[in-house]
């Protein structure tokens, strides 16, 4: 991964040498998002698409990139969160922790505020 001009971060292929390089990947406005594994498939997938519904690669809306193990896929998403690509759903993935944790918390204090339970 390298660093462009300004703001502006990009990802390069892990390749040997740097000359080896084919393309750089602006990463501006990429999210990651899971993707269901097929009905035979036994390779773990996961995209990269643009938040503002741009082409990521030639024509492609998303980037679908597929691994044989989990332990890759988190190993690629590690790298990709280091490079400023988040996860699609982060914000209501905390919403639904916190909101969890709130119900989980009433219910513990319940019994006592209730005057029920032992």
């Amino acid at each position: 991964m390298t660093a462009a001009h300004g703001s502006r971060a990009t990802l390069a292929p892990v390749l040997r040498q740097e000359k080896e390089k084919k393309y750089m990947l602006p990463v501006d406005n990429l999210k990651l998002r899971d993707v269901e594994k097929g009905f035979m498939s036994s390779k773990h997938i996961f995209a990269l698409f643009n938040t503002e519904q741009r082409n990521v690669y030639k024509d492609y809306r998303q980037l679908e990139l597929a691994c044989e193990t989990q332990e890759e896929v988190d190993s690629w998403k590690a790298s990709f969160l280091r490079a400023g690509v988040y996860p699609e759903r982060v914000g209501e993935l905390f919403f639904q922790l916190t909101s969890d944790l709130e119900v989980t918390g009433r219910e513990e204090k319940c019994p006592k505020q209730c005057g029920a339970g032992g």
